[in-house]
């Protein structure tokens, strides 16, 4: 025995209607509104009168149709009445159960009622009660209907008949039955009311109940391969017997058995069969009859082909700075369209997104995160989380420093001044390149003598000064060492100071277009610091053209902490022997330019 389903996908709530919970079956129409709204279908003399349903005709006949199509198949279907009515009007109102269409005109079922202590059982054809055909009856145990009380009609089908069980306000009353199932057999069925006319018999609320099954794995979307294993999954409401479990190629149009009867727990490990197809569903149904019935929501591809995912950078080892920009790659196969990547900083304990979907096409430009770590992984796994992979082994992202500075300097026309490049890394730094220029172009590098020098002394240097900069390429090209973690010039640039340079003024020495790679050969992103060349004549401390007393008078001051903080150009035109320290022996000279 079981009780009659619904068509799972095609629960319909449209306007007008109050519904439990997303998910639930059952839905309670209050008529709280101005009209029926789309979810009824029922003869022009139906209207909505005072928050009720009401039959608007002085015609006293029961071929008034009512058909709620919002719910497709219920089992269970109740009416309460409106308190206001009469006895005599709610003694001649009923149920209809098991409609063949939803069409008032032409509709076909059954029509269940109590009246005057009996409970009857009589057929509607065509949309019409006929009350001259009584199929069943049995004597009501309760009283009689009176306005205000709720009849319930709950139908069950077996190998013995439709069967009808009524109750009055959730009191079973008695159970009429049509063992010839003259009518309700399509597997697609509606539930209404019929009103007799010319009655005050208005109907408040009107409830349905049904059975579902939802399918929730493969929802759609998903690529499984031929042989591999998973799980049918699905949920189910107010039904519990065993379930029939099939798969289709085709969309829907034949079905094949996956397991002709299995039990209702909600899994089934599935083994994917070789019948390759991008339109795959799967649907599970009652296994006495097939019904209540549900279908993936969408469609699924079985494949020959089995897809992999693997990871090809970061894969392990690497260093990459905070911050800074790297790819990363992996490669595919088995027509996957979209991916996922992830990100831990743990070794695989958590995991946070990087994108929740990117096309497949092998690569994805990524901007590390700030915060270091030396357990860093990357996943990319199929947007359904199947296949997937993940770095072989931890990489480090790192936040060490890496400063890349050029001195300020200073210098008289037609004088060699020696610049200073120097390096600040926590890393060893495989190479580097970058561009240096003076703004005002009053500097010319003297190319052949530029020279590596400390830690990076064995470096080869390239350099080419094509108009107002100079481009350098340091790298080992014999043992192919890096430059050691430390602190300190590494490069040494000549420049021959321009003599028409304008004395007084000053060229911003900066660095630009910098590429640098750790002994990894990946990319490091230095922090810059740039410097000024000032165009001086010795001793000329205050800029004016020359040397006087006043230069004299103002490099006093600056040994002896006097006057104003001194300016950079002050500290470099004092400065005589380019020591980095201002004292009585440049003012010695200062005086002797006089």
């Amino acid at each position: 025995m079981r009780i009659k389903s619904i068509f799972s996908i095609m629960l319909i709530i449209l306007f007008g209607a109050s519904v439990l919970p997303s998910g639930a079956v059952t839905i309670v129409d209050d008529f709280n509104r101005a009209s029926l709204g789309t979810n009824w279908a029922a003869d022009p003399e139906y209207r909505i009168q005072n928050n009720t349903l009401e039959l608007n005709t002085t015609v006293a006949s029961w071929e008034f149709l009512a058909i709620y199509k919002g719910l497709l198949s219920p089992y269970e279907v109740s009416m309460k009445f409106d308190p206001a009515g009469s006895t005599t009007g709610v003694n001649s109102a009923g149920l209809a159960i098991y409609l063949d269409s939803n069409n008032p005109a032409t509709a076909n079922g059954y029509f269940i009622m109590r009246r005057n202590g009996v409970i009857r059982l009589n057929p509607v054809i065509n949309g019409v009660v006929n009350d001259g055909i009584l199929l069943a009856s049995v004597t009501s145990a309760r009283p009689a209907t009176a306005p205000g009380d709720i009849v319930k009609i709950t139908a069950l089908t077996d190998g013995t008949g439709h069967h009808f069980t009524v109750s009055l306000n959730n009191q079973v009353d008695g159970v009429v039955s049509d063992p010839g199932k003259l009518y309700g057999n399509s597997n697609l069925y509606y539930a209404g009311l019929c009103l007799y006319g010319n009655q005050n018999n208005n109907v408040d609320d009107y409830t349905l109940r049904a059975q579902q099954i939802f399918v929730t794995s493969p929802a759609g979307g998903e690529s499984w391969v031929v042989g591999s294993a998973h799980d049918i999954t699905w949920n189910i409401s107010d039904f519990s017997a065993d379930v029939k479990i099939e798969y289709s190629t085709d969309s829907g149009t034949t079905w094949t058995t996956i397991a002709a009867s299995t039990a209702n727990d909600g899994t089934y490990s599935w083994t994917i069969p070789n019948t390759p197809s991008t339109n795959c569903l799967v649907r599970i149904s009652d296994a006495a009859d097939g019904f209540p019935w549900g279908i993936s929501p969408g469609t699924f591809e079985i494949t020959s082909v089995a897809q992999t995912i693997t990871v090809t950078s970061p894969n392990g080892g690497e260093s990459w700075a905070a911050s800074s920009v790297h790819d990363i790659t992996w490669t595919s196969s088995g027509g996957i369209t979209n991916v996922a990547i992830m990100y831990s900083a743990d070794n695989g304990t958590t995991w946070s997104t990087v994108i929740a979907s990117t096309p497949n096409d092998g690569t994805h430009s990524w901007t590390l995160p700030a915060s270091n770590t030396s357990q860093g992984l990357i996943k990319v796994q199929d947007t359904d989380g199947t296949p997937s992979d993940v770095s072989n082994a931890v990489f480090n992202i790192t936040t060490s420093s890496v400063t890349l500075s050029i001195q300020s300097a200073s210098g008289e026309q037609s004088e060699t001044v020696i610049l200073n490049v120097s390096l600040t890394n926590q890393i060893p730094i495989r190479g580097l390149q970058f561009r240096l220029t003076d703004t005002q172009d009053y500097l010319t590098c003297d190319l052949a003598n530029v020279t590596p020098i400390n830690r990076a002394s064995t470096f080869t240097v390239n350099v080419d000064e094509p108009n107002g900069y100079i481009n350098v390429v340091m790298a080992n090209t014999t043992s192919f060492t890096s430059i050691a973690a430390g602190s300190g010039s590494i490069l040494q640039i000549p420049y021959i100071v321009d003599g028409a340079a304008p004395y007084g003024e000053s060229s911003s020495l900066t660095f630009s277009e910098v590429r640098m790679s750790n002994d990894s050969s990946q990319p490091v992103v230095p922090t810059l610091v740039n410097g000024n060349f000032y165009y001086i004549e010795k001793g000329d401390i205050n800029g004016s053209g020359t040397t006087d007393q006043a230069d004299v008078d103002r490099i006093i001051e600056i040994i002896l902490g006097l006057g104003p903080v001194p300016t950079d150009y002050e500290n470099m035109a004092a400065d005589m022997d380019k020591d980095g320290d201002i004292d009585m022996y440049d003012a010695l000279r200062v005086i002797d330019e006089i």
